[in-house]
């Protein structure tokens, strides 16, 4: 039996950020909430989903290029307000761009309609640490104008940016939930890297993740890893991944956080296949 994986990470500045996010509410027109599409349920902050309740609102499942692709259109057909979004896709982009003039039109109408002068249509962009909020605004912007960064947490102060069809966007630190957390959410909130590594135990992360692995898509360790069937407990499994990558110490030992490294790095850039951790059922893999 493994410990339980558990994470606590609210920093000063997400306090801040939240507190900030609440200020500029009342200044735009449309919040565009961005969520990892492998992990739409644990990457969805609900402090976040309960600013602004009287805005319209567009929920952008990003990174989808790394999902699973049945998954993400079941994700796609549970939600209308809800779009799956890569900026590796020019067609997503362009079906991002045709929305959000749907939306910008539908504002003017009601304007008009009302008398109220006319402006550049505002949205907020916003979601949890490392979601990919600045890349979205980039593709969108046709230019690296927001700053971006592996690490969660990159965004600093306020930012507008003008894109086309007549928006602005402003950008927003990504934002942790207060409370601790464990089980599941934790360990896909550490998967999809929306936590400092620094934060919590690499290799108890991993060894989480190889028993979720073996569980819900044994295939993905069989066919990256070359690894023996015969292979079941975590433990076992990390370290044969370590010896095949090379990740020993003098004597070889194998460094077993490295392997966790490696394996978490896997997953992430999409060397696993495409994943997905939750579906709109059950919140586990598509892969039954």
């Amino acid at each position: 039996m493994l410990p339980e994986f558990s994470i606590q990470w609210f920093p000063g500045h997400m306090q801040k950020a939240t507190r900030n996010i609440r200020e500029n509410i009342s200044l735009v027109d449309l919040i565009i909430e961005i969520r990892d599409a492998r992990a739409p349920i644990t990457s969805a902050n609900p402090t976040l989903e309960t600013i602004g309740r009287d805005k319209s609102r567009l929920i952008l499942l990003n990174k989808a290029d790394l999902a699973d692709e049945k998954v993400n259109e079941m994700w796609r057909e549970s939600d209308s307000d809800m779009l799956l979004f890569s900026a590796k896709s020019p067609q997503q982009v362009k079906l991002l761009e045709k929305e959000l003039s749907r939306r910008g039109e539908l504002l003017r109408e009601d304007w008009l309609k009302r008398r109220k002068g006319l402006r550049p249509y505002r949205a907020l962009v916003l979601g949890m640490p490392n979601v990919g909020k600045s890349t979205v605004i980039n593709a969108l912007a046709k230019s690296a104008k927001a700053r971006t960064g592996e690490k969660p947490g990159v965004t600093r102060g306020k930012q507008w940016i003008s894109i086309k069809n007549n928006w602005q966007l402003l950008d927003t630190p990504g934002v942790m939930v207060p409370e601790a957390l464990e089980g599941e959410r934790a360990l896909f909130l550490a998967l999809i890297n929306a936590v400092d590594e620094r934060l919590y135990d690499l290799e108890l992360a991993a060894l989480h993740f190889l028993a979720w692995l073996k569980e819900n898509a044994p295939a993905a360790l069989t066919s990256r890893y070359k690894l023996k069937e015969d292979l079941v407990e975590p433990h076992e499994l990390l370290e044969e991944i370590g010896r095949k990558r090379g990740c020993l110490r003098s004597g070889g030992v194998v460094d077993l956080t490295q392997a966790a490294f490696v394996l978490l790095k896997d997953f992430r850039e999409g060397g696993l296949g495409k994943l997905s951790l939750e579906t709109p059922e059950s919140g586990g893999n598509g892969d039954d």
